[in-house]
This record gives structure tokens, C-alpha cells and sequence, in this order.
């Protein structure tokens, strides 16, 4: 009998941890939202819900309620059940936060789901496999990209100096392979983001590597291409569209935004491409929602960096950061299945926190800091 309780515990444990996740990213829209929006009953009934995750959910819920207006003053029935894509980001968070795990376990995921990505979508084919995908699908290369990007971070926090070099080597080659440039312009963030300690042989590496990387970049073409000018035109258009429209508490909706910026694009772009995004997450909000649901998602965002810095969570202000950063080169809410995961893995990480109650510090590679931090073993992130 005891037997028969432990296994089911372990299936029900591997359900949360692997299949719930696998299913946000990989599988259709439809299916993702109906996952996330279960997930805080998957992950568990008479879980804790704690008050430190009260504000970024309330304010992911307001931003949906803004949206769904703004969706239903344009007639649009789908785009109404789009809009709740934020709120089911909330949901995500929610249950990140009632699965009682450790980080390492969160890192075995986080490398289970990049391994995933990376190998499906190359064998797949990529884009090109598009209209004959089967029912499960990656994200495609920029999604893929933004997913790599953001759990490498989590993959590599407390690793050593060779293994961060080789994850960011392990990207650039994805980027390279996938024609994603917006990994590769992220690139020195991951680097940056990374609490190193710098000896003079380290920052004359650090500086060949970077003229390399320059003069490779220059030589292939990589940057000022014409998807660099179609992105600047629609940046323009987007502000020129501010400018003249001016700026809505409740916007018309995603429709007539795209459209009025299809219509108003340059003739070199218009005559080649229609856009469905603003390659910008804050001005796709702005335009398509209105300026009461981008301050709720900000404020999401504000709230979670916040909770961070008090709870001393270096390693998710870090994330936090770079996410932010990301939006303002990628709408990223578009494929909803993306920021599922995303939300997860913060809910994951603050959770874990608020139970620890003590700081995580980030291993650096000075001598002096691993003693310390040997020293207070119990107040790493176990």
C-alpha cells in the first residue's frame, strides 16, 4: 500500500514539474492558456498562497480587464479571449509560487526545456516546417531564441566561469544557426549580467573577444540589414502614430492598431511585408490596449523586481532586468506560450525565496567571496 502512495506521489510530482511546463511551451495557444490557467489547482489545492504575490497578480488581472475592454470596443470576440493572456501570466506566477522545490531542481528543468527547444526546433526544420508542423510546435526563431536566452540565465547562476563561456557560445551558435539576431544583440547583457570577477588577463580577453566579435559581425552583413531598417521604419511609424492619434487610456484594440500601422509604413516596407507586432512589448501595449494596461504591466513587473530586492534575490533581479531590456526589442507577448514559462519560472524562483527567508548569493569567482560563501553554505540556494 505504502508502495502504490509513493508511486502515485512521484507521478503527480512528475506531472507538476515536467509534463505541465513541456505543455505551456510546446503545445497550441488554445491548449498553453487552458494549462495555465488550471495550473495553480494542478500544483496544488492546499498550497500557500503568500501576500508578496498579491500585487504583481492583481495588476496582471487589471491589465487583462483593460485589455478585454479595449478588445470588446473593436468587436473582436477573439481578440477578447486573447486579452486574457496577462491574467493567465498571473496564473503561472501563482503556481510557481505553491511548488515546494529547490534550485537545483528548478535548474534540471530550466536545462531539460532548453535542451527541448534547441534540439526540436533545428530538427524540426524551423520555420519552414510551419505549415506542416504536427500538433505540438516550438516557438518560432526569435520565441525560441527568447526562451533559450532567459532560462541559460537561470541554468548558469552559481556554475563556473568555463561553464558561462560555454553556454554563451552554446547561444551564439543558436542564434547564428537560427537567424536570430536578437539573441545575439543580448548576448552582452548575458555577459554583463554575469557577477564575474575581472583580472587584467580576464578584461584583455573579454576586449579580443568583443573586436572579434565586432569584425565578424561587420564582415557578415549581421547589423544595418534591411530587417535593421524595416524595424527603425516601424519604430518611427509606431511614434509617428502617438503623435497624430495621441495616447489612449483604453485603446481600440490589436486589430486596428496593426492595420493603422500596416497602412502608414514606408512604401519599401509595405510593398514586401505586413507586420502583426510592434517589436516592442511596451509600445504593442500602448497601441493596442491603451495606457491603463500598460501601467498595470508595468507595475506587474515593478512589483515583481521590488519583491526581489527586498527578499535579496539576486539572481532574479537579474532576470527581471534582462526581461525588461528584452521587451524593448521584442514584443515577446505575442506567442503567449513564452511568458507562460517565463511567469512560471519567476513564481518558481519567489516562492523558493519567500520560504528561505535568508539572501541567495550569487557566486562570483573571487577566492575570497567562494571562501565566504563556503563559509555560509546554508545561506545559498539549496
Amino acid at each position: 500500500m505504502n508502495h502504490r502512495l509513493g508511486y502515485k506521489r512521484k507521478t503527480r510530482l512528475w506531472l507538476r514539474h515536467y509534463v505541465v511546463p513541456f505543455l505551456m511551451l510546446f503545445a497550441p495557444p488554445p491548449i498553453a492558456a487552458a494549462v495555465s490557467a488550471t495550473s495553480p489547482v494542478i500544483f496544488g489545492l492546499r498550497a500557500s498562497v503568500y501576500r508578496e504575490i498579491a500585487p504583481p497578480f492583481i495588476l496582471l488581472t487589471l491589465t487583462s480587464l483593460f485589455s478585454a475592454i479595449a478588445a470588446y470596443s473593436s468587436s473582436t470576440q477573439g481578440e477578447v479571449i486573447e486579452s486574457t493572456k496577462f491574467f493567465l501570466m498571473g496564473c503561472c506566477l501563482l503556481a510557481g509560487t505553491r511548488i515546494r522545490t529547490d534550485f537545483q531542481n528548478i535548474q534540471r528543468l530550466a536545462l531539460l526545456l532548453m535542451l527541448l527547444v534547441a534540439s526540436w526546433y533545428l530538427l524540426a526544420g524551423g520555420e519552414d516546417s510551419e505549415a506542416s508542423r504536427g500538433f505540438l510546435y516550438p516557438p518560432d526563431n526569435n520565441g525560441s531564441a527568447i526562451i533559450l536566452y532567459f532560462l541559460s540565465l537561470i541554468v548558469v547562476e552559481n556554475k563556473k566561469l568555463f561553464f558561462r563561456f560555454l553556454m554563451m557560445g552554446l547561444l551564439f551558435a543558436f542564434s547564428t544557426a537560427v537567424d536570430s539576431r536578437t539573441l545575439l544583440l543580448l548576448l552582452p547583457l548575458f555577459l554583463l549580467s554575469q557577477p564575474i570577477s575581472l583580472s587584467a588577463s580576464k578584461i584583455l580577453a573579454l576586449l579580443a573577444i568583443s573586436i572579434m566579435a565586432y569584425f565578424w559581425a561587420t564582415s557578415v552583413e549581421l547589423f544595418g540589414n534591411w530587417s535593421d531598417q524595416v524595424r527603425l521604419a516601424l519604430y518611427s511609424t509606431v511614434l509617428n502614430y502617438f503623435a497624430s492619434h495621441g495616447i489612449d487610456f483604453i485603446a481600440a484594440g490589436q486589430t486596428q492598431f496593426i492595420d493603422t500601422l500596416n497602412h502608414s509604413l514606408p512604401s519599401f516596407v509595405a510593398a514586401r511585408l505586413e507586420v502583426d507586432h510592434a517589436h516592442n512589448a511596451f509600445f504593442h501595449i500602448l497601441g493596442s490596449y491603451g495606457l491603463l494596461a500598460l501601467l498595470c504591466f508595468i507595475g506587474a513587473i515593478y512589483s515583481l523586481f521590488r519583491q526581489s530586492t527586498i527578499l535579496r534575490d539576486q539572481g532574479l533581479k537579474f532576470q527581471i532586468v534582462l526581461l525588461f531590456a528584452l521587451m524593448q526589442i521584442e514584443t515577446v507577448i505575442t506567442d503567449s506560450r513564452i511568458t507562460y514559462v517565463i511567469f512560471l519560472f519567476f513564481g518558481l524562483q519567489l516562492g523558493m525565496a519567500i520560504r528561505n527567508k535568508a539572501p541567495r548569493p550569487i557566486l562570483t569567482h573571487s577566492r575570497e567571496v567562494r571562501a565566504i560563501l563556503s563559509e555560509n553554505a546554508p545561506a545559498n540556494r539549496m
